[in-house]
């Protein structure tokens, strides 16, 4: 379970993280992360070769959601 803060992360942590094994760290500070959907289709397009791209298919804290609207979610805060 993810604790009450959000987290969203963008492709470019990930695959900096990911290159120099740090990617735990987003872990320890958040327990969970989300990614947009179109955050997993730009690591995962081509397979396992870009850093991060298997992380995100496998890690179970990393979790990858559908964004409809920035507005609708903007509203929320």
């Amino acid at each position: 379970m993810c604790d009450n803060i959000i987290v969203v992360s963008d492709t470019t942590a990930i695959i900096y993280l990911s290159k120099i094994k740090a990617l735990d760290l987003l872990k320890k500070l958040f327990t969970c992360i989300y990614i947009p959907e179109a955050v997993f289709g730009e690591l995962t397009s081509h397979g396992d070769h870009k850093a991060g791209a298997h992380e995100v298919k496998t890690l179970p804290w990393i979790k990858v959601k559908k964004v409809s609207s920035y507005d609708e979610y903007a509203k929320k805060f």
